[in-house]
């Protein structure tokens, strides 16, 4: 199809319709046509709301699949939603996370003189470790008898995929204390 303005108003000049075919006849599958592929401004809007919420995936497309009536006419899957949320929180990782975690521990440093933290970075300048322990922990550190220290990296991922790790010490009474905490990404003994 050709369309030209004449006279201030579109006129089609030139039609083939051997190039048409019928219109999809469930709506439910217009999800799959690449014209209608994304998620609208508004709802990216709100889908953005949710995941500041910290709601999971499936729970976003649960509150969507409410709002449409059905999972079948919602005109994105939980892909999109997966990839809105990966992108959010690329956005979220970039800055302002690390600026917020950095002005932290320099509060804690000059509260706390022997608070002690060390972040190493890659070569893209992404974090690949922080590890952190404040005075109280060093000095229960020392005035333990300290027969045991478990450091267990299995303990939970955060949502930057960057596994917990707690410096677990345990006395001579059998008792646990915390000896410092870190977030590895890759778990390397250096």
């Amino acid at each position: 199809m050709i369309v030209k303005v004449i006279d201030g108003r579109w006129e089609v000049i030139y039609f083939v319709s051997e190039h048409n075919h019928p219109l999809v006849e469930k709506p439910y599958l217009t999800k799959y046509l690449r014209s209608h592929q994304g998620i609208p401004p508004e709802e990216r809007a709100f889908l953005t709301h949710l995941h500041n919420c910290n709601l999971t995936t499936g729970r976003m497309m649960h509150i969507m699949s409410d709002f449409y009536g059905t999972e079948l006419i919602v005109p994105y899957d939980t892909k999109h939603i997966k990839n809105l949320k990966t992108l959010l929180n690329k956005d979220d990782t970039k800055e302002g996370d690390m600026i917020e975690t950095v002005a932290y521990f320099k509060d804690q440093q000059r509260e706390d003189p022997d608070f002690f933290y060390k972040i190493k970075y890659d070569e893209e300048d992404r974090i690949e470790n922080i590890f952190w322990v404040d005075g109280a922990a060093r000095k229960a550190y020392v005035e333990s008898c300290h027969d045991c220290i478990s450091f267990d990296t299995t303990y939970m991922t955060n949502m930057y995929n960057m596994p917990f790790a707690p410096f677990i010490g345990i006395n001579r009474h059998g008792q646990s204390f915390m000896l410092g905490c870190g977030f590895v990404r890759q778990e390397l003994a250096s």
